[in-house]
C-alpha cells in the first residue's frame, strides 16, 4: 500500500462573496491537513444524529425526528477523540439540563438559510447544531462529503439561522484528508465574551473559553428572554406580535457606539456587542446584536426570520427579514431605534425590499435574502391613523385608539403627507376639538386618553405621546 504523506497546513480566512482564501503550508507530518477558518464580522434531517458517548457528534444514521433536541453527555464529561494523530482537546460538554434552553417554536427545517441546502450540507448543518446543543467542541462530518468550499457555506448558513448559539465563535478549524478535498472533522471555537478557545498551527488548543461562565451565560439568556416573552399579550394578531418583539428591542437595547467606532478604526474587539446575549443581557450592541436579538424572539414566538447583510451609506449592515402569514418584509431595528430614550421609530418597520434599497442594499453572494414585496404588514396598515385626505377624518384610527387604551402603545403614529403648517392645522381640525370624530369616539367607548407635547414626527408619521 502506498504510503501517505500527510501535511500539516493553516489557514486563515474571511467569510466574504468570494469564499477564502489559502495560504502557504506550514510544515509538520501529521495524518491530516489542517485548515482555519474566521468569517467576517459585520460591521459585520431527516435523519438525527447519533450522539456519541463522548460528547463529539458523529454522523452514523440515527432516528429519523425534526427536532435536534437529543441529550448530551453528563455536566463535567470530557470530549476526547482521536483524528489521525491529534487528540481533540478534553474539554467539558454542557449539562443536559441546558437542552430546555435551545427551544423555538420554529422548527430546524424551516430555518430560512438551511432550506437553501442540498442533502448532504444539511446533514453537515445538523451534526453542528446537535454539537453547539451539547458544547461539543468535535464534529465528525466526513460521511458528508463536504468540501473545504461547501463547508463553509454549511457553517456560514449555520450561523446565521442559530442566534441562540451566541457562544460559538465564527472561527473553526476543519480536516481534510491529504489526496482529498473532503472535509473529515469540523472543531467548534467557543467564547465567554472575554476568551476565545484558540489553536497553534498543529491544531492543538492553547486557550479555552469558560465553559461553566458560557453556562451562565445560557441560563441568564435564556431567564431575560422568557421573562419578555410572558409579558407579551398573545390576544394580538402577527403584526402585532411581531411589534411587540420590535419595541421590546429597541426598548431594551442601546447602540454600542464605543464597539462600533472601534470596528470603524480596525481595532480588534471582544464581548458580546454582536450577538444576542449582549443585547439582551448586557443591553447594549451593534446592528448584528439587534438583529439577532429580534431573529431569535422571532423564533421563540412563531415568527421565521434571518438576518440580511448589506451595506448603507456608512458601510456594512445588518437588518431582518420576517415572514408573516408567507409573506416576508424587511425590519431594521437599529436604525428604529431613536436617539432620545423612550422613543421608538417605525421608519423601517416591514418595508418591501424596493421601499429599503433607498438606503439599504443587501448582498445577496453570501446569504440568501428573501423576496421582500408584501405590503401588508406596513405600520401605517397596521397601526398607524392612515391620513389619505387631509379634509378627511384617518382611517382606521377606532383600531389605534383601541390599542391605546389597552396600553399597548405609548404614541399614537399617525402617517401623513404634507409640510408641517398642514399636518398641525390638521391635527387642530380633526384630532383635537371635542366634536371631531376622533374625540367623539373616545367619550362613546369611555377612553381616558390625552396627548401632551412629548410629540414629534419622524419622515412621514407624526407620533402623539399619550399622558
Amino acid at each position: 500500500m502506498k504510503r501517505r504523506a500527510a501535511v500539516w497546513c493553516l489557514l486563515m480566512s474571511l467569510l466574504c462573496l468570494t469564499g477564502c482564501d489559502l495560504l502557504a503550508p506550514i510544515g509538520g507530518s501529521e495524518a491530516e491537513t489542517w485548515f482555519y477558518y474566521e468569517e467576517e464580522i459585520v460591521r459585520e434531517a431527516e435523519i438525527e444524529p447519533q450522539s456519541d458517548a463522548d460528547g463529539t457528534v458523529s454522523s452514523k444514521t440515527g432516528a429519523s425526528s425534526a427536532r435536534t433536541d437529543q441529550k448530551g453527555s453528563s455536566a463535567g464529561s470530557t470530549a476526547s477523540l482521536k483524528t489521525g494523530s491529534v487528540t481533540d482537546p478534553k474539554l467539558p460538554t454542557f449539562s443536559p439540563s441546558l437542552q430546555e434552553y435551545f427551544y423555538t417554536a420554529i422548527g430546524q427545517s424551516d430555518f430560512y438559510q438551511y432550506g437553501f441546502l442540498p442533502a448532504n450540507e444539511k446533514k453537515a448543518y445538523r451534526l453542528l447544531v446537535q454539537a453547539a446543543q451539547k458544547g461539543a467542541v468535535t464534529v465528525r462530518v466526513g460521511d458528508c462529503k463536504c468540501t473545504s468550499e461547501t463547508i463553509f457555506r454549511v457553517y456560514r448558513a449555520f450561523m446565521a439561522d442559530c442566534p441562540q448559539f451566541f457562544y460559538l465563535s465564527k472561527t473553526f478549524l476543519y480536516t481534510v484528508g491529504t489526496w482529498s478535498d473532503r472535509v473529515n472533522t469540523v472543531i467548534l471555537h467557543y467564547t465567554d465574551g472575554s476568551v476565545t478557545d484558540e489553536y497553534n498551527t498543529k491544531g492543538r488548543i492553547i486557550r479555552t473559553a469558560d465553559r461553566s461562565r458560557i453556562s451562565e451565560q445560557i441560563e441568564e439568556f435564556s431567564k431575560k428572554t422568557e421573562e419578555w416573552i410572558a409579558g407579551f399579550s398573545t390576544d394580538w394578531d402577527v403584526w402585532g406580535i411581531e411589534k411587540q418583539l420590535h419595541d421590546k428591542v429597541i426598548d431594551e437595547v442601546a447602540y454600542d457606539t464605543e464597539t462600533a467606532e472601534k470596528v470603524a478604526a480596525s481595532v480588534n474587539v471582544s464581548g458580546h456587542a454582536f450577538d444576542a446575549y449582549g443585547a439582551a443581557c448586557e443591553g447594549k450592541a451593534v446592528c448584528e446584536g439587534y438583529a439577532k436579538l429580534f431573529q431569535f424572539l422571532c423564533y421563540r414566538m412563531g415568527i421565521n426570520c434571518t438576518t440580511v447583510i448589506g451595506t448603507v451609506e456608512e458601510g456594512s449592515h445588518m437588518w431582518n427579514a420576517a415572514q408573516l402569514e408567507g409573506e416576508w418584509t424587511m425590519l431594521d431595528l437599529t436604525w428604529d431605534d431613536a436617539e432620545t430614550e423612550g422613543l421608538r421609530y417605525y421608519r423601517y418597520f416591514n418595508l418591501t425590499e424596493s421601499e429599503m434599497s433607498a438606503d439599504h442594499i443587501a448582498d445577496r453572494e453570501g446569504l440568501a435574502v428573501p423576496s421582500c414585496t408584501s405590503e401588508e404588514g406596513a405600520f401605517y396598515r397596521r397601526f398607524a391613523f392612515d391620513v389619505r385626505s387631509l379634509s378627511a377624518p384617518p382611517e382606521h384610527f377606532e383600531e389605534a385608539l383601541d390599542r391605546l387604551a389597552a396600553g399597548n402603545d405609548r404614541y399614537l403614529c399617525i402617517k401623513m403627507n404634507g409640510n408641517e403648517q398642514r399636518i398641525n392645522r390638521y391635527i387642530q381640525t380633526y384630532l383635537f376639538p371635542a366634536r371631531s370624530e376622533v374625540q367623539r369616539y373616545i367619550r362613546e367607548q369611555g377612553y381616558n386618553i390625552r396627548f401632551d407635547t412629548h410629540s414629534y414626527i419622524s419622515g412621514d408619521y407624526l407620533y402623539l405621546h399619550l399622558i
